[in-house]
């Protein structure tokens, strides 16, 4: 058996049918090496990652800040730390490697070098008692199938909770059930794919977003539920699914075709592109090679909110890329550029798939219709407990406006600082990030709305979109391998719009609404005070399948006292092959 690792690709539709020959040509004409499947993002196995590169061990993932992993880099990190214990426990180990099993099936990892032969002898792929002889065969999966040309994984999906919000009628739920299935082919083709199907009642806040975007977050499009179980207004039914085929073009490069998210940073929030948004569906390049890691992302989305049955939603585009080069095991920096267009009759504008041009020299050249981000990143870590990185994102550059203090509307930027740091005063497992976000007004927005740095009407970055500062502290700590408990508070500092006039916080509407040329400054409009908290509980009693509480508390405040919202909740459930969705905004 042979395995190469490195990029990645994953499933998509392009319209221009002789794009999607060039796909497929690309596709037969190299019988190389797959591409595995990704790891999801906010599972166990991506913080137990991060942990690792903090303290200083050196893996394919050196380059954090682009996600989501692969499975065959967290495998091997983990492997090939086996018996030195760095920043992993026995558990966490034998978490990530019985996660990840197949890669058991390849010949590096099965004649193991001596000081990882004891380890490896004691955690077995094989469980000891298959129910029925046939299901969970292995500790991990539901079922698995392993064959000289072919794996795959079978995994059900499963997320119920049930809660209480103050002050409000019924309960809160949800009802998440669902399948996941991955394997490789032939060891050149790699899949991943799932589908989910949801019921649920959100808290108070969540319908206002609703109400006002009409969006669901994370799903997007939705339709109103009436349960006859549980009553209570303000309940949605969505089918959400994901997936993505992997394969590679050289021993560096790899793309990845496919229908699901991606994140670009170290941060908890991300102002370059984050996983608030509901799935697309997009083209993905990679290639690293020596100290570069570098990503070409090409995605259609959804540019209006939600419309009757059979009618095509308007499309528009997203092309980015994301430049990582490592400048040491400790420093990293990073470039990112992104472009946002619509063109009659949902057309791509080719020009754009050139994956090493500047695109704000090609929008010059078309005409200067397109809305251009380009974005600086860098990560430092510091004495093998400490992470700090940051982001600084800009919308518009007009040199002479953006040193005055005339406050041009147009000096559209963000800027992110944030720290990790690992073991606070040396207690083991207790970890601190603080982080701050602050978004000019307009930023993210266009003249033409569809042009907004935004996907089925939810914002590609920040939740929050433009308009406001916002710190946040995150406290995590694991008593124990299998407890979690974690503590987030979110303090935000906003300026939002009226129907009249527009201060640049709503990201959807078209800048030329705009209420001033000058004098713009941060927080303008009606000002709102938004504290999140958080507290929640969570129990591993099988491999990946967690018992989970939380309490939390959003106090929305607004100088029009008709927007106050204040929102508190508890909820209790049970999570199975499920990573739980950021619902802080």
């Amino acid at each position: 058996m042979i395995f190469r690792r490195n990029l990645y690709y994953r499933p998509v539709p392009i319209r221009q049918a002789y794009f999607l020959c060039m796909v497929v040509y690309i596709f037969f004409l190299n019988a190389a090496m797959g591409q595995e499947a990704a790891l999801p993002l906010n599972s166990p196995a991506q913080t137990f990652l991060e942990r690792l590169q903090i303290y200083g061990f050196s893996s394919e993932v050196s380059h954090s800040a682009i996600k989501p992993y692969d499975r065959i880099d967290i495998f091997s990190a983990a492997y090939h730390i086996a018996d030195t214990g760095l920043g992993l426990s026995y558990f966490d180990l034998h978490y990530l490697l019985a996660d990840n099993d197949e890669f058991f099936l390849f010949p590096q990892y099965q004649s193991p070098e001596e000081s990882q032969t004891k380890f490896l002898q004691t955690h077995p792929p094989q469980s000891k008692s298959p129910f029925l002889g046939v299901f969970y065969a292995r500790p991990a999966h539901f079922y698995a199938l392993d064959h000289e040309d072919f794996y795959m994984r079978i995994n059900p999906i499963l997320h119920f909770g049930l809660g209480k919000e103050f002050d409000r009628d019924g309960l809160l739920f949800v009802n998440r059930r669902g399948i996941e299935l991955r394997g490789g082919i032939d060891q050149k083709v790699y899949f991943n794919t799932n589908i989910i199907e949801a019921q649920l009642r959100p808290a108070s806040y969540v319908n206002r977003f609703v109400d006002t975007f009409r969006a669901l977050p994370d799903a997007g499009l939705y339709k109103d539920f009436d349960s006859r179980i549980i009553e209570g207004e303000g309940s949605y039914d969505y089918l959400s699914s994901s997936g993505h085929v992997g394969f590679r073009v050289s021993k560096h490069i790899g793309i990845q075709l496919g229908h699901g998210k991606n994140f670009l940073g170290d941060g908890y929030r991300s102002l370059f592109l984050s996983d608030f948004a509901k799935n697309y569906f997009y083209l993905k390049f990679n290639t690293r090679v020596w100290k570069f890691h570098y990503q070409n992302l090409f995605a259609e989305l959804s540019a209006r909110e939600k419309l009757p049955g059979n009618v095509v939603v308007p499309k528009k585009y997203l092309a980015a890329h994301y430049l990582s080069f490592q400048l040491s095991p400790v420093l990293s920096v990073g470039l990112f550029e992104a472009v946002v267009f619509a063109r009659e009759e949902n057309r791509f504008e080719l020009q754009y798939l050139n994956p090493i041009i500047l695109y704000r020299s090609i929008e010059h050249h078309v005409g200067s219709p397109d809305n251009v981000f380009i974005g600086l990143s860098a990560r430092w870590d510091l004495a093998r407990r400490v992470r700090c990185y940051s982001q600084f994102i800009l919308d518009e550059f007009k040199f002479s406006e953006f040193f005055s203090d005339r406050k041009w509307w147009g000096n559209k930027h963000g800027l992110q600082l944030g720290v990790k740091y690992l073991d606070v005063l040396g207690m083991p497992d207790l970890d601190l990030q603080v982080e701050y976000n602050r978004v000019r007004p307009f930023t993210y927005t266009h003249y033409d709305s569809l042009g907004s740095y935004s996907h089925f009407n939810q914002s590609l970055a920040h939740p929050l979109g433009a308009n406001f500062n916002e710190i946040l502290f995150k406290l995590d700590y694991r008593p124990i391998s299998r407890f979690w408990l974690c503590g987030k508070l979110f303090v935000i500092d906003a300026g939002t719009d009226t129907d009249a006039l527009f201060y640049g916080s709503n990201i959807l509407r078209s800048n030329t609404e705009r209420n001033a040329e000058f004098g713009v400054h941060q927080g303008q409009g009606i000002r709102v005070q938004n504290q999140i908290f958080s507290f929640s509980a969570m129990y591993m009693l099988k491999h990946n399948v967690f018992l989970e509480a939380q309490y939390f508390r959003r106090d929305y405040d607004s100088d029009d006292s008709t927007k106050d919202l204040l929102t508190q909740y508890f909820t209790f459930g049970i999570r199975w092959n499920y990573f739980a969705s950021r619902d802080e905004f």
